[in-house]
């Protein structure tokens, strides 16, 4: 069969995929420009070989479960996918062979033109969702940051007002809405996180803000996964001292490059961001793909 499926009950041949599927990224981007989406543990990883070509597995794509606020239209599944170049014809069965029954949010980069003819010509009614600039930054910044201390996991009280702030803040996005207490626990227990890592801003007696950050160790990189002010806050011009704590604490542990994702039509939030000197490096753009396909994959 040219699609082999695993999980983490498949142990070894599991990781192997994952690493396949990092290596593949080598061939496609500049090694400071590979990310981590092969790092992080998926559901699922499929691998795809083509048994007429010699030159190994042409492709390897993640499933995951995507966080939905609930009430979502999106479906409950995202991938993050890579084939060798010169293979984009194999994107159908690979996608196809590992789409679950809901359909899923396909991650890919707008200019890889072969790939985005690839998803009209195998699923006409797919369309193009939402479009993500990642931003990069060098360290240390010179926006003084608000004070801020290390969230305390052992801490109710901290862990309900990470997700309060959060709650209200991002009440309508796709993804960052619905935390709760059980997914800050899981989200900290993931690579790359810490509770010191997540910068807690009191704000008139209060929590009202908070700088969520992860360390890519084997990449030396930094990320600002998310930045949650209170909307009884908004207005205060406490968005960019607030990035800037979690830029100092990274700076902090050794790093000189970070690096965070932003919706592109978050036109105020990406104007935010170049005011304290981030940069534009490249978009990912998802397209919903149906649960069928037009045609039956070959696996």
């Amino acid at each position: 069969m040219p699609l082999h499926l695993f999980d983490a009950a498949d142990g070894d041949s599991f990781t192997s995929a994952l690493n396949l599927g990092h290596e593949l990224l080598h061939h496609l981007l500049p090694a400071e420009r590979v990310d981590d989406r092969f790092r992080d543990t998926p559901d699922r990883v499929g691998v795809y070989t083509d048994p007429a070509r010699e030159a190994g597995p042409d492709g390897v794509i993640a499933i995951s479960a995507a966080p939905r606020r609930d009430g979502s239209s999106l479906p409950p599944w995202s991938m993050q996918m890579a084939l060798r170049p010169g293979t984009e014809d194999h994107l159908c069965p690979l996608v196809s062979g590992s789409l679950p029954a809901g359909g899923a949010e396909l991650w890919v980069r707008p200019e890889n033109l072969a790939i985005v003819n690839e998803i009209g010509r195998c699923w006409p009614t797919a369309f193009n969702c939402r479009r993500l600039h990642l931003m990069t930054i060098d360290l240390p910044v010179a926006i003084e940051p608000i004070a801020t201390r290390a969230l305390n996991p052992d801490d109710e009280n901290d862990l309900e007002a990470v997700v309060r702030v959060n709650n209200a803040a991002f009440h309508s996005h796709p993804d960052q809405a619905g935390m709760s207490v059980e997914s800050v626990r899981s989200k900290l227990a993931g690579v790359g996180h810490s509770a010191q890592g997540v910068r807690l801003a009191e704000i008139d007696g209060e929590i009202k803000g908070f700088c969520w950050t992860q360390i890519h160790h084997q990449r030396m990189l930094g990320e600002i996964s998310v930045i949650g002010l209170h909307p009884d806050v908004h207005g205060r011009g406490l968005g960019a001292p607030m990035t800037a704590a979690g830029l100092q604490w990274l700076y902090r542990q050794g790093l000189t490059t970070t690096i965070l994702y932003v919706e592109a039509e978050n036109t105020a939030a990406v104007r935010s961001y170049h005011r304290l000197g981030f940069e534009t490096a490249h978009d990912d753009v998802s397209w919903i793909i149906p649960g069928a396909a037009t045609e039956e994959p070959n696996v």
